[in-house]
């Protein structure tokens, strides 16, 4: 597979989890994870690792199975009413190294309860 190929193929992939997400298929967006994934959301910009700082997000995929079966059935009270939420990803890289890597920008916006932030 070419360089612009996988390019191709791992941006397709991101924007098919960000539509999965903005349209609340959580389930099927959970599937996508390996069984021994973690889901990493540095808080600081340059943070290197989630164990020298506090981050967003830092879950195995079974806690992430418990927020998924929290939100399905309205067991959280901080999504309700449930948010409607739009994700933009722009300027998708891939590394390739012993892991492939990509990385890219991503602007998330949520309205809930009249309010856009």
């Amino acid at each position: 597979m070419s360089g612009l190929e996988r390019w191709h193929r791992v941006q397709q992939f991101l924007f098919h989890e960000a539509r999965l997400l903005d349209e609340r298929r959580l389930q099927e967006w959970l599937d996508l994870y390996a069984d021994d994934a973690d889901y990493w959301v540095p808080y600081a910009w340059g943070q290197e690792s989630p164990r020298d700082h506090v981050s967003l997000f830092y879950e195995t995929k079974t806690l992430l199975g418990m927020r998924v079966d929290r939100l399905a059935r309205e067991l959280s009270p901080l999504d309700s009413p449930a948010a409607r939420v739009n994700h933009y990803l722009t300027n998708v890289t891939v590394e390739e190294g012993a892991e492939l890597t990509a990385r890219a920008h991503l602007l998330f916006v949520e309205y809930r309860r009249e309010e856009q932030r």
